[in-house]
């Protein structure tokens, strides 16, 4: 839980600047063993919400792109969030087991085997209504309460 709640604190720092990060991914999230703390990294893809930005909505990680937003829009942040969510949530046994279960989430398929509260949790993240999904000060305030 730790670990989500650092990247959702990033993410609300970026999101109060008006910063889309656009990239999140296990591999832009840092780990730091000194300060047992999370920093998101690789802003090469990060625009300004709502700038009409030239970058295509299709560049950045398959897997992690959100299929229903605009590439502007904090929205993508939060799908992304919720697959990240359901990688460090789930345990895959193989590496096409992990690549078919977060493929499925683009067709808002979160894993059956997971708890309801989190299964809640992502599906609001990914909902293909991006006016249905949490924005980041939502989110925070959900896994402020949350139990795992």
């Amino acid at each position: 839980i730790k670990v989500i709640k650092e990247i959702v604190q990033g993410v609300k720092y970026l999101h109060s600047k008006h910063i889309v990060h656009r990239d999140i991914k296990p591999k832009n999230i840092l780990f730091s063993l000194e300060t047992n703390t999370i920093k998101l990294a690789d802003f090469g893809l990060s625009c300004l919400e709502d700038s009409q930005s030239r970058i295509s909505s299709s560049q950045g990680t398959y897997l992690y792109l959100d299929p229903h937003g605009e590439s502007d829009s904090k929205t993508v942040d939060i799908y992304s969030i919720g697959v990240v969510i359901t990688e460090l949530m789930c345990k895959f046994k193989t590496r096409m087991e992990r690549i078919e279960a977060l493929k499925r989430l683009k067709h808002f398929r979160v894993p059956d085997y997971l708890g309801d509260d989190i299964k809640n949790v992502i599906g609001k993240c990914i909902h293909p209504d991006i006016a249905e999904r949490y924005d980041i000060l939502e989110l925070e305030e959900i896994f402020e309460k949350i139990n795992l």
